[in-house]
């Protein structure tokens, strides 16, 4: 069986974007601000701040390097890279379209990676991230990306209180390797915190509820998921056991 508290925490990562757009390089910095897997997160406007912070003793675990970032050529900064040695960072280019066969002979220079414009930052952090933990904290992330891409579709509450016991019930059946209980779920959902099972589950039933008004046509789909009618309402364990079906089909 998984422990509980490895489906709860991931692996946090440093990161540093260098882009010479203002306006994306904030776009970038906002959103990593809000990931719990993000540990740090530098923002370089050009390649000359990639080489000062590195050259200061930042180390981070991923450097995104737009090619076309202005300052020193990409071959210059790649080189400088590589003379990291073992602290070197995984680098991902970015570029535009019809670029492609320009930028592969990088990935002879020291880039280990490229990804083309437009990219979300979902797409673009998700690579990021794989580059950085190992197979069971990347089937958590992408886990955890699935389930609140679920309750996105639903329009879901964020300041309800239950939707952190609800994602590690459901990532706790995803993933886990056994069948349980309702109550497990909650003991586990909430191991080492000595908080009530039943306040737990009063919290879960409000997102339970709240879901089933907000987003009625992604409710109905659940429902169906598990024999009931589209206008039923969920057991709180039917809901967990839908998700979860859900989020194990994204893994596969």
């Amino acid at each position: 069986m998984m422990d509980a508290m490895n489906v709860q925490k991931l692996h946090r990562v440093t990161v540093l974007y260098a882009d010479s757009d203002s306006e994306l390089c904030h776009a970038v910095q906002l959103y990593a601000d809000g990931r719990q897997e993000i540990e740090a997160c530098a923002i370089a406007p050009d390649g000359w701040k990639v080489l000062q912070l590195l050259e200061k003793g930042f180390r981070p675990q991923v450097i995104v390097l737009d090619s076309l970032v202005s300052g020193p050529t990409l071959s210059h900064i790649l080189t400088r890279i590589c003379l990291l040695g073992e602290q070197r960072p995984y680098v991902i280019l970015t570029g535009v379209p019809g670029t492609q066969a320009i930028l592969q002979r990088f990935l002879t220079m020291g880039a280990n990676y490229i990804i083309f414009k437009p990219y979300t930052l979902d797409d673009l952090f998700a690579e990021i991230y794989h580059f950085c933990v190992d197979d069971l904290q990347w089937d958590i992330y992408r886990a955890k990306a699935r389930f609140l891409q679920l309750l996105r579709q639903m329009q879901y509450n964020c300041r309800l209180s239950g939707l952190v016991y609800l994602e590690r019930c459901v990532l706790q059946l995803a993933l886990g390797r056994q069948d349980y209980t309702a109550k497990e779920l909650y003991h586990q959902a909430v191991e080492g915190e000595h908080i009530p099972l039943g306040a737990v589950s009063s919290a879960i039933e409000r997102v339970n509820k709240s879901l089933r008004a907000s987003g009625p046509e992604g409710y109905a789909a659940l429902c169906r998921a598990v024999g009931k009618t589209e206008g039923g309402h969920l057991t709180n364990l039917e809901l967990i056991r839908s998700l979860a079906a859900e989020v194990r089909r994204a893994l596969r």
